[in-house]
C-alpha cells in the first residue's frame, strides 16, 4: 500500500498529523525543494501534499514535472483556494 506524505512548515504539518497522517517532512527553503524531489523519486509514496508557498518556490520546470506526475500525485493546497493549473 502506498503512503501519504506531507511537506511543509510545522504549522501546515500539524493538521495532517492530527488527522493521522504519519509521514511529515517539515523543512524550509532549499530543504523543501530537495525533499519534494526526493519524494518524487521514492516509490513508497502515492500522494504528496504540500502548501502553495513551498510549491511556488520551486523552479518552473520542476513545478511542471510535479504537476504532471502520476505516481506520486502532488496535491498543492493554498490559502487562496484558486489554482488555474488544475488537471482536467
Amino acid at each position: 500500500m502506498k503512503k501519504i506524505g506531507v511537506v511543509g512548515n510545522q504549522d501546515f504539518c500539524t493538521g495532517f498529523r492530527l488527522a493521522g497522517v504519519q509521514n511529515m517532512f517539515s523543512a524550509r527553503g532549499e530543504e523543501d525543494k530537495k525533499k519534494m524531489e526526493d519524494l518524487h523519486e521514492e516509490s513508497e509514496f502515492g500522494i504528496i501534499i504540500t502548501n502553495g508557498e513551498q510549491f511556488q518556490n520551486l523552479e518552473e520546470e520542476k513545478k511542471k514535472q510535479l504537476k504532471t506526475s502520476v505516481s506520486p500525485i502532488f496535491v498543492v493546497l493554498s490559502e487562496e483556494g484558486v489554482d488555474e493549473t488544475l488537471r482536467k
